[in-house]
């Protein structure tokens, strides 16, 4: 969900960011501003807090799943590298942080825990027409695959064309390399998607 969703749903938020060496900052209840935007003090930091109370005259209950969020934080350290989150649960008083340098080629060895990769992961990443695209997989010893696809950080569980896109790109780029090089065991076979 974007932050105006966040906003819009919550019975108060506070927003803070610190950029160009100033920290600015506004309150919100109900989406609505309770305050002017104030600048004050300065900061050799850059980010945003974000806190918020869920808005109970709108939902039935407003109990957080710490595992799902902290999946999600996860998720996205992941999908934005160099990004740091820090997840605070107020509850208990523990804390999470997640940053990963390594970004999506990152997330794949984290997904791949357990199996035995059978190559070094891929990763490629390029844009064309305001479109940035980011790849990373590898192949395991295992029967069962899992795929991950993101757009604008949502997770399309269905897939979607940018998904299918890829995965015909990469048969075909296949199918193009092992004709090319004679490492299929007949002229008239091809890899297929599943494969």
């Amino acid at each position: 969900m974007g932050v105006s969703v966040v906003n819009g749903l919550s019975s108060r938020c506070d927003v803070e960011v610190h950029t160009k060496g100033f920290i600015h900052s506004q309150a919100y209840e109900k989406g609505i501003p309770v305050t002017e935007l104030e600048t004050h003090g300065s900061t050799d930091k850059t980010g945003t807090k974000v806190t918020f109370q869920p808005d109970a005259s709108i939902f039935e209950t407003v109990e957080f799943k710490k595992d799902i969020v902290s999946h999600r934080v996860r998720e996205l350290a992941f999908l934005n590298r160099g990004l740091t989150i820090v997840l605070r649960d107020e509850n208990d008083g523990s804390e999470e942080t997640h940053s990963y340098e390594g970004g999506i080629k990152a997330f794949v060895a984290y997904l791949d825990e357990g199996r035995t990769p059978v190559h070094d992961a891929v990763h490629f990443e390029g844009h064309r027409d305001g479109i940035i695209a980011e790849v990373a997989f590898e192949y395991n010893d295992s029967y069962q695959q899992n795929i991950q696809s993101y757009v604008n950080n949502i997770h399309t569980i269905e897939g979607g064309t940018h998904e299918t896109g890829f995965r015909t790109a990469l048969t075909r780029t296949l199918n193009v390399y092992g004709t090319k090089y004679n490492l299929f065991k007949s002229d008239k076979f091809t890899l297929s998607g599943e494969d």
